[in-house]
Order: structure tokens, then C-alpha cells, then sequence
């Protein structure tokens, strides 16, 4: 998450780079995560944008809050590697995926089947803080939720995977669920610019074959 300001101040220790009429982020480690579970939309705006332009903090029982969470089909789950430095990874679904209750501050999602990395997961294990970002696709700020918690695996199969993706028969199979605790929450103001869904483009699920689900 980088504003304006720190934009420019990454562009000097070497993150963000100018590239004319796009800027592009650099990085040492990446892991390529399926499609699998996005919900297909576009942005509104064809202009480059880097955000948040700011971050407000929001009670948990905020109206927007409650709606963002149970609303979301698309968020990215952050978490924190042994040596400290940071992965992130998405999460989608479709609305309701996130099981958000505020008087608790209690939240929960189903992992699904995916790319058979456990990064997030392990991550989660080694330390349980985390901080889920939900997009708002109707005014292009997100959602951030900042907490602790676990992860439990519920699938028995103990099978060696040789391909990283696979053909399931069902659309979104379980592989475990994450269960936590939301500290804290902000509403981080332009985040992306507002996006619209492609309507001619169906989400990619685990039934699909593992060369659909590929990265592209």
C-alpha cells in the first residue's frame, strides 16, 4: 500500500521505477498464484493510479465495514515470513465468502484448493499475524482488516502432488479454514480505481482444466 508521497520516495531507494506511462514494482521473490476463485473485473479508468491516497481509521461495526467484508469477492491476504518480510497472496470467492462478525471482531474464511504452496498458510503457523485487504469495486478503496489468526487443514488426502495445479470435480473444493481475531480496521482511500465487471468472462474455478487455471 504506497501513497503518492511514498511513491516518489520508492522511486529513489529503487522499488518503484517510472517506466513512461506506467510504473513498474520490483521485487526479489515472487510465487505466481493461480487464477483460480478472481472475480473477472476492469478497472474504470484508463489512467496509471498508485494508492491508497490516505487511510482513516474505521470501528469495526461501521456500516461500510460490515458491507465491504460480506460483500467481497476479491481480497489479498498478507502475512509475515520467518525473516520477516512480507507475502501476499489472493483470496476470492463469492459474496459472503468472508464471514465477518463485528461485535466479536471474530472472522473466518474457507481456503480452497489452490496452487499446493501453503506460503500464506505456513506463514500463518510461524506467526498468526495478518492483515486482509477487501476491494471495494464501487469507489476503489479497500478494506483493511489487521489481526491474528490460524489456520486448521481439513483435507485428508495425503497424496504427492506432482503437478502444482490440478483438475477438481467440484468448483471450489475445501482445503482448510482460517479462523481469526480483527484488531483493528482502516478504510484506505483510493486504493485502485473504481472496477466493473466483465460481464463476458466467467470466474475461473477448480473445475476447470489446470491449463485455464495457469498464471498468464
Amino acid at each position: 500500500m504506497i501513497n503518492p508521497g511514498e511513491a516518489r520516495r520508492s522511486r529513489v531507494s529503487g522499488i518503484l521505477h517510472d517506466a513512461g506511462n506506467h510504473l513498474e514494482l520490483r521485487c526479489r521473490l515472487a510465487f505466481t498464484n493461480c487464477r483460480k476463485y478472481m472475480a473477472p473485473t476492469k478497472s474504470a479508468g484508463p489512467a496509471t493510479h498508485v494508492g491508497p491516497a490516505g487511510a482513516d481509521p474505521v470501528g469495526l461495526s461501521d456500516p461500510w465495514v460490515r458491507q465491504t467484508a460480506s460483500q467481497g469477492e476479491t481480497a489479498f491476504l498478507v502475512t509475515t515470513t520467518p525473516d520477516g518480510g512480507a507475502d501476499v497472496s489472493h483470496r476470492g470467492g463469492h459474496p459472503g465468502f468472508l464471514h465477518f462478525e463485528p461485535a466479536t471482531g471474530s472472522i473466518r474464511w474457507t481456503e480452497y484448493l489452490g496452487d499446493g504452496m501453503f506460503v500464506s498458510t505456513g506463514n500463518l503457523r510461524a506467526s498468526s499475524r495478518f492483515a486482509l485487504l477487501v476491494i471495494d469495486f464501487d469507489t476503489g478503496d479497500a478494506l483493511r482488516l489487521d489481526g491474528v489468526a490460524e489456520y486448521t487443514n481439513v483435507r485428508a488426502d495425503r497424496k504427492a502432488r506432482v503437478d502444482a495445479l490440478i483438475q477438481a470435480g467440484e468448483p471450489f473444493p475445501v482445503q482448510g479454514h482460517i479462523t481469526g481475531h480483527v484488531h483493528t480496521a482502516e478504510r484506505l482511500r483510493a486504493f485502485c480505481l473504481p472496477r466493473v465487471r466483465v460481464s463476458t468472462r466467467s470466474r475461473i474455478t477448480s473445475t476447470d482444466t489446470p491449463e485455464v487455471q495457469h498464471p498468464q
